[in-house]
């Protein structure tokens, strides 16, 4: 869900900021509030996770990143980029680290085999995401439906991990 939710973002980023009337200038705007954002992510998340656990803080980001996917559609030209920009690099760092953090420590008999799959089912994820994004695009001539396609896959994910939260933690503690 995660590989299929962040992808439609980062494949058609550089097309909303292309069609945001800004130009060139406001699609390196969204590319740079990007990895600025995405260099301080890792580092900035960790301060949460003492108060709300690792999974806590990987359910929060989906989150995040839901919200920062309804507001690149919500808001006007050329801040709708700019924002998705800054919320997708705000959270995907964060939660692709510490989504295998968590996968390696629920599967410590075989944390390699756990790895392998999640990269496995985040690839598919992001194959996928493009087809259906692209498609529905198509289809309707925005950008829109695709990324509020991406915002719910997103919030589902975010509310699973949130719904095993406890039971994630016990695993987690052990």
């Amino acid at each position: 869900f995660f590989g299929f939710g962040y992808v439609i973002t980062a494949t058609f980023l550089v097309a909303m900021a292309r069609d945001a009337s800004g130009g060139h200038s406001v699609e390196f705007l969204a590319w740079l509030i990007t990895g600025v954002s995405a260099a301080l992510s890792v580092y900035l998340w960790r301060f949460a996770v003492p108060r709300f656990g690792l999974a806590g803080v990987y359910a929060i980001g989906l989150l995040v990143e839901a919200v920062g996917l309804v507001l690149t559609v919500s808001l006007p030209s050329p801040y709708a980029p700019l924002v998705g920009g800054l919320m997708l690099g705000a959270t995907f760092m964060m939660v692709t680290a510490y989504g295998l953090q968590i996968g390696r420590q629920l599967a410590p008999e075989s944390p390699r085999r756990a790895l392998a799959f999640m990269t496995a089912a985040f690839g598919i994820g992001q194959i996928v995401g493009p087809l259906v994004a692209g498609w529905l695009a198509e289809r309707t001539g925005s950008y829109a439906l695709p990324t509020l396609v991406a915002a719910v896959v997103l919030m589902i994910c975010g509310i699973v991990v949130l719904a095993e939260l406890r039971r994630i933690n016990e695993a987690l503690a052990r």
